[in-house]
């Protein structure tokens, strides 16, 4: 952490929630508008959300996705230390933290990537509500930027509390080389990458990731 978000509560905040650090089980008020399972703990609600996903898609020049987005549902965006859920009037989502592939926060809306699914899920009017970042009080709007360290917090505490299993069968020297599951993600990554919503060095990083 540098000298400069040391002196900056807020970045301090945002540094915490990225490494997963915020006891959400003490710093939740609200009553979960979603049944918790055993052991989940609800982190925060995000009220009156838009849920925007892309209509007319086409090819583009050079090969990505092109397509604009239109408002689909309204609701409320529920973040917990195993899923997201969205309470919408037409529709419920509910996806498992290992699901996310990266969650991209915009000045307007926060897009996220998750595994089975080619079509982004765009959640917009983040920011109608004040969450508490200091222990004074001091308020700041609820932000895609936000959202997006808080899932990135919780898929981290989530991978720490559920180790993978230790192979069953000897690999005979192959322990380098990925299972197929792992070279299905990667291959779904590269293709993010390939159509431009993954830059390089996002790539890079979540397939040292993966392979590590």
């Amino acid at each position: 952490m540098t000298d400069a978000s040391q002196q900056n509560p807020l970045r301090q905040f945002l540094d915490a929630l990225r490494e997963g650090s915020i006891p959400f089980d003490t710093s939740v008020l609200v009553r979960s508008p979603i049944a918790l399972r055993s052991g989940e703990t609800l982190a925060f609600v995000c009220y009156e959300v838009v849920l925007r996903e892309a209509r007319s898609v086409a090819q583009g020049l050079y090969g990505g996705l092109l397509g604009k987005l239109h408002d689909v549902d309204k609701g409320d965006l529920v973040l917990t230390t195993q899923r997201y859920v969205f309470l919408g009037e037409k529709r419920t989502i509910s996806v498992e933290l290992s699901e996310v592939i990266i969650a991209e926060p915009y000045e307007d809306a926060l897009a996220i990537h998750r595994s089975g699914k080619e079509q982004t899920e765009m959640y917009g009017n983040l920011n109608t509500q004040e969450i508490a970042y200091t222990d004074d009080g001091q308020l700041t709007l609820i932000s895609p930027l936000v959202v997006a360290c808080a899932l990135e917090g919780l898929m981290a505490r989530h991978r720490a509390a559920s180790p993978p299993a230790a192979a069953q069968f000897p690999t005979s020297g192959a322990d380098s080389l990925p299972t197929q599951s792992t070279a299905d993600e990667l291959a779904k990554l590269a293709d993010l990458r390939d159509r431009g919503v993954l830059s390089d060095a996002e790539f890079a990083k979540l397939k040292a990731e993966l392979i590590g």
